[in-house]
């Protein structure tokens, strides 16, 4: 028995090696980051690029309360004055009456005031231009009686 069970082991297969993957952040980026992340990477180093001589709004500054409405939802109601400094009451659409003084914002379109008067608060809207920059207009809000 031990003489006729000869049994036959085929040889292993050659084995081909596989050459080996460097991984760089700088091809491929950060697998571990997420997409928002990564967008706003890109925005932040766009808005640089851009700020290296175009005009563009302070992304990074808190907005204000009325900066929530558009402007022409909001209403200019009336005007206050203590000594030189002049300011402006303005009703927003959810019934709040706010004072504003030069230099607070105002709108979606990041309007910065410029000058209050007893008839209008005038102010300057920067806003995108369609090509990826930005522009100032001009903008005022009227007082309603």
């Amino acid at each position: 028995m031990k003489a006729s069970a000869k049994g036959h082991i085929t040889p292993l297969p050659e084995f081909v090696p596989i050459g080996s993957f460097t991984y760089s952040v700088n091809d491929y980026g950060d697998p571990f980051m997420s997409w928002e992340t990564k967008a706003m990477l890109d925005a932040k180093s766009k808005q640089q690029a851009n700020s290296d001589g175009g005009l563009q709004p302070d992304l990074g500054r808190r907005r204000e309360l009325l900066e929530a409405f558009p402007l022409d939802a909001l209403r200019m109601v009336g005007t206050m004055s203590k000594g030189s400094k002049s300011s402006a009451l303005v009703s927003s659409p959810d019934g709040l009456v706010s004072r504003i003084v030069v230099g607070n914002y105002l709108g979606q379109n990041y309007g910065q005031v410029m000058s209050i008067s007893e008839e209008k608060i005038e102010l300057i809207e920067v806003v995108p231009d369609g090509l990826g920059a930005w522009i100032q207009r001009p903008a005022s809000l009227a007082v309603v009686e």
